[in-house]
């Protein structure tokens, strides 16, 4: 029990002074624990940690275009239509969630470059063991080889890079997390085409007829992804202890105010804990961030994962992904089978939702940004408010269109919609995280929910490949009842995710509206041991006289026994 304990604790480790040195220039790459190899050619900047995290992220894409190249898959294995293929990737998101949720702890603790050289070493050899498998004709050796080893890859890739954007970018947390995640869907999008024009499809979504393509498949794919991930292995890298952009540090609290980073490294980072309570080492704080850090105590791992704010952000975030997982596949089918539109419109229906996944996982962390900032307010409340009026709009459009899926432009809108919604959460989700548990945290808290994701496009998949019957307009009604409840629910989950600190780190539950106390449930706190010593020879010195300028008096623990005697000194 005490070493499961241990490793869901975040212990931050200090950098040496060779590593500090050489990750002054962009090229560095460790080549035994105390020395590091570099290139003196280009100065490091943080842009270039978000270059080649976008472009990882970009790569990570191509996993969800998997899904358009699974039937000429089964008729390469199995000469006709089995979606057995198909289930190769749904095992690849399960592989993809567990990874991402189980391995947080670790990553953080052996830091950015370590995960990304693990991811690429799984990448490389997922995609060779996936091309030999279609080479000799094996599916099995391909179920290993994409599902297991390139799924855990991406979920290695897909955390780390992204914890490691938010410890860079602590002044613009937000557009930051939602660029990277618009790198996500803009490769699932290319990928999708490129495989098309690789098996000589018209589009997406027609049927494969040449199945010549799927023999260069793996290996092109990998030759395209590897280098990035060999890139992003030898640039990535968290930022020095005295980091600091535009006045905040990692912590994004104003470094002016902030305490000494070596006093949070001793005291905090190396016993596992983060979010610093910055209000116990300096009296006031002013600015944005440091009016809410200002109360933010320090926090474990396991004190940030057991937590009802977790939980219901967990539901929230769920219930926002699932009209994504379900509509917009259901509908391109409707347009298909129903409607009888031809693949030009067809595409046009793809397209529209593509744009409109595009332009949430840009604008919502982007208004989230500038929320903050216009308004002087709290960071993760303005997240939840965002991400609360992203699943308020897609309950709007579900109940605009719940009576009339005849009409196919109303539906074509839902689907954008839905997409918008969808992907502003998703992309918001980061910073959303990072406000509430702290940068430390975020990347394995990420994972975590990361799991809601995955394993509910698993769901869907399967139910999916099980459903015998076609897409109706019928059945869409019915499931978009269904879905508007979800989506309620998460709007129910979210009123009840915490953001003042009070109530947050209150000892038991409470729980405040409009400045009021609503729900207080104290916890009895635990008797300690020393409230029974005698304190009778113990005086307390103040360090310093109480100056009006002066920082918060410290105090000094002064025994008459031990100390009187070693210095002489009688009371």
């Amino acid at each position: 029990m005490s070493c499961l304990l241990n490793y869901w604790s975040i212990v931050v480790p200090s950098k040496s002074v060779n590593q500090l040195i050489a990750e002054r220039w962009l090229i560095v790459f460790p080549v035994s624990t105390t020395d590091y190899a570099r290139i003196n050619m280009i100065s490091f900047s943080r842009w270039h940690v978000f270059g080649v995290c976008f472009g990882t992220q970009f790569c990570c894409g191509s996993l969800y275009a998997f899904v358009f190249i699974s039937d000429a898959l089964d008729m390469y294995f199995y000469g006709k239509p089995s979606k057995q293929s198909y289930l190769i990737v749904l095992k690849a998101y399960i592989f993809m969630g567990v990874t991402a949720a189980l391995l947080g702890p670790m990553l953080e603790r052996r830091g950015p470059r370590v995960g990304m050289a693990m991811a690429t070493i799984l990448l490389t050899v997922g995609f060779f063991v996936s091309q030999l498998a279609v080479v000799i004709g094996n599916s099995m050796l391909l179920a290993f080889g994409y599902s297991c080893l390139c799924g855990m890859g991406y979920g290695i890739a897909i955390i780390t890079t992204i914890s490691t954007v938010q410890k860079w970018f602590p002044d613009l947390r937000g557009l930051a997390s939602g660029l990277c995640l618009l790198g996500f869907g803009l490769g699932n999008g290319m990928c999708s085409l490129a495989y098309s024009r690789l098996l000589h499809r018209q589009s997406i979504y027609a049927p494969t007829m040449d199945i010549d393509g799927v023999s260069n498949l793996f290996w092109s794919t990998g030759v395209a992804i590897v280098p990035m991930f060999v890139l992003c292995t030898l640039v990535i890298r968290t930022p020095p202890m005295s980091f600091s952009m535009n006045g905040q540090d990692v912590h994004c609290v104003p470094v002016n105010m902030a305490p000494d980073p070596r006093i949070v490294q001793d005291e905090y980072l190396k016993v596992g804990m983060t979010l610093v309570n910055f209000s116990a080492v300096h009296s006031e704080l002013e600015g944005t961030d440091g009016l809410y850090f200002q109360q933010v105590r320090a926090m474990t791992l396991l004190q940030c994962i057991l937590s009802t704010d977790f939980l219901f952000l967990y539901v929230a975030f769920a219930a926002n992904m699932i009209p994504l997982l379900v509509f917009v596949p259901q509908i391109v089918a409707l347009a298909a089978g129903v409607w009888r539109l031809p693949p030009s419109e067809v595409n046009a229906v793809l397209i529209q939702a593509f744009v409109g996944n595009t332009l949430g996982r840009f604008l919502a962390p982007f208004i989230s940004d500038g929320l903050v900032r216009l308004l002087y307010s709290n960071p993760a409340f303005m997240r939840k408010i965002v991400f609360t009026g992203l699943l308020s709009i897609q309950i709007g459009a579900f109940a605009l269109v719940i009576h009339d899926w005849h009409d196919p432009k109303r539906v074509q809108w839902l689907a954008s919609v839905v997409t918008f919604a969808s992907g502003g959460g998703l992309a918001i989700m980061p910073c959303f995280i990072t406000d509430m548990f702290g940068v430390y945290h975020s990347g394995t808290i990420y994972g975590l929910i990361l799991t809601s994701y995955s394993l509910g496009g698993v769901v869907v998949g399967y139910a999916t490949a099980a459903a015998s019957g076609l897409v109706t307009v019928e059945t869409l009604y019915q499931q978009s009842q269904t879905m508007l409840v979800v989506v309620i629910c998460g709007v129910t989950a979210m009123l009840f995710v915490r953001t003042n600190s009070s109530d947050r780190f209150f000892h038991g539950y409470q729980y405040s509206a409009c400045g009021k106390v609503l729900v207080q449930i104290a916890f009895p706190r635990p008797t300690s041991e020393t409230c029974a010593d005698d304190d009778s020879s113990v005086v307390i010195l103040d360090e310093q006289p109480p100056t009006p300028m002066s920082l918060p008096r410290t105090f000094t623990l002064w025994n008459e026994d031990v100390d009187g005697a070693r210095y002489k000194i009688a009371l």
